[in-house]
Formats: structure tokens, sequence, C-alpha cells
């Protein structure tokens, strides 16, 4: 007689597969930028509008400066020259010490145009940081010596924002600081009154426009039709700065094309930032004449409001 066949079912594994779900995929998250110090320093030399007024130019400026400073007697080889997005020329300084030698050379330049009209500046490379997880007790000034102390730099090289709750409801703020000091201080432990704070890396801001709002170029060569520098970074209404408004977000930009608005200028939202068909103008050297004779605008009042708006939206992030 034949036997009928049975199946044998392993019912450990069913078991385990029909009570086993697969799991939710999380979002990967994206890592920290890194932070890169400068290989150089840099030394720049502008003039004000009014030295343009009293016909001053580039071409007299930088050949008085060459006859009167000797490099060799500062260590200094050769200087790499750059024209500045504003309308500056900046001389870069490689090499070992570059720091030392470009602080040395721009206080010889200091000495040879002790006026109002020839701004001297060492324009250093700085990294944005988020400093979270602080107490009740923890202040603008303590955050600003802490930092110090883990950076090993100046005071008067760190700008700290305003310390306001973010959503775990203890005080975070925001901080410029130059890169080789943020590297330190990323690597340090922070500690601010009795706890160690949480130190984050923020991406670089893309260049933009404090005239007219756009990115892709700044507020001397700009050549929209429309000036918005008047008006709120968040809400695009005039009469009050960012860091006060109390109003529902409202980008002028996306509003101007036609597209939803329902958020701030540079948000996530903002198709008028990461859209590649925005109007970004591409940074062009113009001719020798018009290289030197274009004068350095001084900072506009609206930019330094867009700048304390940009602390403020950066901490609530």
């Amino acid at each position: 007689m034949e036997a009928p066949w049975t199946e044998v079912v392993n019912r450990k594994k069913n078991k385990t597969s029909a009570t086993r779900t697969p799991a939710p995929r999380q979002p990967a998250k994206r890592p920290e930028p890194k932070l890169r110090p400068p290989k150089s320093a840099a030394v720049t030399i502008s003039l004000t509008p009014a030295a343009i007024e009293k016909g001053l130019t580039y071409a007299g400026v930088l050949t008085n400066a060459q006859q009167r400073v000797d490099l060799s007697g500062l260590n200094i080889d050769r200087l790499k020259p750059k024209y500045a997005a504003t309308g500056a020329m900046l001389y870069e300084v490689p090499g070992a010490e570059s720091e030392q030698k470009a602080d040395a050379l721009a206080a010889r330049l200091r000495e040879c145009f002790a006026t109002e009209d020839v701004i001297v500046s060492r324009p250093t490379k700085c990294s944005e940081l988020r400093i979270s997880g602080l107490d009740f007790a923890a202040t603008s000034e303590t955050v600003q010596a802490a930092l110090c102390s883990a950076g090993e730099c100046a005071a008067e090289s760190i700008k700290v924002g305003q310390i306001r709750p973010d959503r775990s409801g203890m005080g975070a703020v925001w901080a410029k600081v130059p890169t080789r000091a943020a590297k330190k201080i990323k690597a340090a432990r922070v500690k601010i009154g009795w706890v160690v704070a949480r130190v984050t890396v923020l991406e670089a801001r893309p260049m933009r426009c404090y005239r007219c709002l756009e990115q892709g170029h700044v507020r001397n060569v700009c050549d929209c039709p429309t000036d918005r520098s008047g008006l709120c970074y968040r809400c695009g209404k005039p009469g009050h700065k960012a860091r006060e408004c109390q109003e529902t977000p409202n980008c002028t930009l996306c509003a101007a094309n036609g597209k939803p608005a329902g958020h701030r200028i540079g948000g996530k939202a903002c198709s008028a930032s990461s859209s590649r068909k925005s109007r970004r103008r591409p940074r062009r050297r113009p001719p020798a004449a018009e290289v030197l004779s274009q004068p350095q605008a001084a900072s506009p009042p609206q930019q330094v409001q867009l700048a304390e708006m940009d602390v403020e939206e950066i901490v609530h992030q």
C-alpha cells in the first residue's frame, strides 16, 4: 500500500517570520560639516565712498603702499592678489606663520594710511556653531568666555547671539567663531556654569545680497530693480526687525514668483533659494578701470538687521 506523504513544517521558522515585522526605515542623519582651517591668511585694502569722491583710486593707493612697505623686512616672499566680491583688493599670505605675517603687514599698512579713507582689515574664515543644553543661569557673556577659553582666541573674534529656548526647553545660542578656534572648541568639553554644553557645527550659508535678498551676489554689484533692504527678513513687511517679528512667515521672493510663500527666506521650503533657476548673478570681474575705481560700500543698517535675524532663526531650527 502507498502511504500518503505529509509535509513537515518548521514551526519555529514560521513563528518568527509571522511575528517579526520590518522596522521602519529611519531617515539618514546628515553629517555635520567638517571644519577646515585656512592654510593662508589674508589682508584687504578697501576705499570708502568718501575716498572715491576725493579722487583716490586703488591704483594710486596700492602704488603708494608698495613703495612704502618692504615685504622682505616682514619675512614675506610673495603675495597672492585676489579681487574680493565687495570690490576690495585682497592679498593672501601663504606659507608657514601666515597669520603672524599677515598681522604684521596689516599693522604696517595702517601706519602708512592713518586716515579713514583707506580701510585695512584682516578677514578671518569663520564657522557658525550652535551651543545648546544651557540652563537658565547661562548668559551670552558666559558663553563667549567659555568659547574663548576652549578655542584659545580673543573675545573680539567671537560673536554670540541671544540665548533662547529650543524644542527641549533648554537654552541654545548661535555663535560665530574663527574656524581654527571652532575646531578646538568642537574637540573640547565646553563647560558653561554647571553643565557641559553641546556644540553643533552649522552649515555655511550661501552668499546673499542685502538689497534684493537674492542669492549669488552682494549688495555692491546688485542690479535688481527691486529694493527689499527695508523689509523684514521673516515676514516681508517693513517697519521692524526680524528678531522682533511676531507675524506669520512670508517669503517675499517666492511670493514675487507666484509660489507658496508660507516660510522665511532661505528656509527648507524656499524654492527661490534651492532652485538653480533663481536670479543668481555670476561673479564677473569688471574691467581694470572699473576695478580701480569701484568703492567699498559701508555696512548699511539693513545688513546688521539681517545678520541679527539669522542668529535668531538658526537657534529655532
